[in-house]
């Protein structure tokens, strides 16, 4: 499907996934070989004498000559591969842990960089002890110069020289430095630069641009220099001390309140920002622009199930979408915690959808559905159904969006009811999110025309095949020496081919051939559901059809409640004629139990 709300919200036609993990590596090492002269200057100032960022770069070049603005470059290199690829993965993947998605609360994104911080610290240790010691050497008098030939020769001499426990030097402090520069609210380059990001987006002058990332990444670079100052100037003398007993956090914090006071935590501050400020501007704004020349970023249709991975604006939305398809289209909705603010804007973009279809010479090859909001309040989705029933001339039907989020039963089938009986019957009606088969029929019965899931075919990869007897979980035990196929009345080529329940349960923890089976046998089932469903209505025997489906789906275990009462106000009675039970709650049949 493609979804249009306005020019920067454009379709895609192949699959996405988030951006690789190597790109934040790739991104900080481009700017840290640009930046590598300040961080140097910084370094030494904070590891030696050096009263003034002028006076060190004098002494720099003096020494060295030009080229000794980029001793230790290699090492550089080495550090940013090991601790910035870490950090960026570590983040991601602990905002997912979190949750915290782009409108995540602050003191989440805070923990996510607080835990990136963590590990990348430690990962990225031994890469920030040779940085230090490379880049500080030749400030040292010629007699206690290191003479380390590149990071690998550097890395290889330590061990030998000093034991694999030199890999851990100022571990503590570059943690600590790590966590605030990573966590901090305001000071980090990762959860900050999200945070000032989203601050600009919503205001009226940015938009999603190299402006934006730039600014976000001044204001997050500036106060991750004065917040990491402290440990930054402890973790700078610590690893670049050699020596028993010269590794001491606690022995080199003493010396230094002793002797310079407690401004000593912000010496090197001046070089820190100016390195800082264009070491995150680069790794940020080079980025954002890996992320565009690998094509991550696309549009799609709903934002539910990708809510952690979308910003929303009243522009539109970014966001990675799994599929394009069908030339049917969707207005482009918004749906989470923000209610009735989502409602109003999902009406607003349905305004532009309709300005750009009718513009874009395709409504007669192209099916526009607006999609009614509102959650669960009743109230909101009557309002949304007004709005967007008086629009009718201009789509050709109708969505119900914002369920199946794992709402109770009994009040989603009321909000189903609620949009069917207000909708017009001259527009098809489409249900998004509904795939459990006792779903799909209360939602047919109640007026629903069209409906779509990922249900039969990720349940198949859990070994899970769906029948008219109910769901059978291929992965039990019991199936192990049932040589009758899954369904034999089934025309699916798993059935018809005779394969055994018994191989299916063999093979679904060790082979994908197995869960493909079973999803041939599940998208056939769905097929054959609906089919037969459409037939009965067609010959009006549609209340007998849901009775008898019922009645084997079930069978001995209960109806669920919800769909008795569902069904009653329709005029059909699961219940009458014979006695049966009715069990509270959602009512899934599953099977669990290794023993049953």
């Amino acid at each position: 499907m493609s979804s249009t709300a306005n020019a920067q919200i454009i379709p895609v036609s192949k699959p996405k996934q988030p951006y690789p993990q190597y790109l934040g590596g790739i991104a900080a090492s481009i700017a840290a070989s640009i930046t590598h002269p300040l961080d140097l200057t910084k370094v030494r100032l904070q590891a030696s004498g050096d009263t003034g960022m002028i006076q060190s770069l004098k002494k720099t070049v003096r020494t060295a000559g030009v080229r000794g603005l980029f001793d230790g470059v290699s090492a550089t290199l080495f550090r940013q591969m090991t601790y910035s690829m870490c950090r960026f993965w570590a983040y991601d993947e602990s905002k997912k842990f979190l949750g915290a998605g782009k409108n995540a609360p602050a003191w989440k994104l805070a923990l996510a960089g607080s835990m990136a911080g963590g590990i990348a610290g430690v990962v990225g240790n031994p890469g920030e002890i040779l940085m230090v010691r490379m880049q500080g050497d030749f400030a040292k008098p010629p007699e206690k110069r290191l003479n380390y030939k590149n990071c690998f020769d550097g890395l290889f001499r330590m061990i030998r020289e000093e034991g694999w426990s030199s890999l851990s030097r100022g571990v503590y402090p570059n943690v600590i430095r790590s966590i605030l520069m990573n966590a901090s609210q305001l000071a980090s380059q990762v959860s900050p630069y999200d945070y000032f990001k989203s601050v600009l987006l919503r205001t009226p002058y940015f938009k999603d641009n190299i402006y934006c990332h730039f600014t976000a990444s001044l204001f997050a670079g500036t106060v991750a220099t004065t917040v990491c100052s402290p440990a930054d100037v402890l973790k700078s003398r610590v690893m670049n001390a050699s020596g028993p007993g010269s590794s001491s956090t606690m022995a080199v914090l003493r010396n230094s309140f002793k002797n310079e006071g407690p401004m000593f935590m912000f010496k090197g501050w001046i070089p820190a920002w100016t390195r800082l400020q264009p070491t995150t501007i680069l790794i940020f704004l080079t980025l954002e622009q890996l992320k565009n020349l690998t094509d991550w970023d696309s549009g799609g249709f709903q934002m539910v199930s990708l809510s952690s991975f979308s910003e929303i604006t009243e522009e539109g939305v970014r966001f990675s979408s799994p599929f394009t398809g069908e030339p049917t289209m969707l207005t482009l909705d918004d749906v989470g915690p923000r209610v009735e603010e989502a409602m109003w804007r999902s009406i607003r973009w349905l305004d532009r959808c309709i300005a750009v279809h009718k513009a874009s010479g395709k409504a007669n090859q192209q099916n526009l559905f607006a999609i009614v909001q509102g959650g669960l309040d009743h109230n909101l989705r009557n309002k949304c159904l007004d709005d967007m029933i008086s629009r009718k001339d201009d789509v050709a039907g109708y969505a119900i969006g914002g369920l199946s989020g794992g709402e109770e039963k009994d009040i989603f089938w009321k909000i189903i009811s609620q949009c069917t009986e207000k909708l017009p019957t001259d527009r098809p009606r489409y249900s998004m999110g509904i795939g459990f088969a006792e779903d799909l029929m209360v939602c047919m019965a109640l007026g629903v025309d069209m409906a779509d899931c990922v249900f039969p075919t990720r349940t198949a990869r859990f070994g899970v095949a769906l029948t008219f007897d109910g769901p059978l979980n291929l992965r039990l035990s019991k199936h192990a020496t049932t040589m009758d196929p899954i369904d034999k009345d089934c025309p699916c080529p798993t059935c018809k081919e005779g394969v055994s329940r018994a191989i299916l349960h063999h093979l679904i923890s060790h082979e994908t051939a197995a869960a493909h089976a079973i999803t041939q046998h599940n998208l056939v089932f769905q097929a054959r559901l609906m089919g037969d469903a459409r037939e009965a209505v067609l010959k009006g025997t549609f209340p007998q059809f849901l009775k008898h489906f019922f009645g084997r789906y079930f069978g001995d275990s209960g109806y669920p409640r919800w769909c008795v009462d569902a069904l009653r106000t329709v005029g059909v009675d699961l219940l009458e004629g014979k006695e049966a039970t009715v069990v509270d709650g959602d009512g899934a049949r599953w099977e669990y139990s290794a023993d049953t």
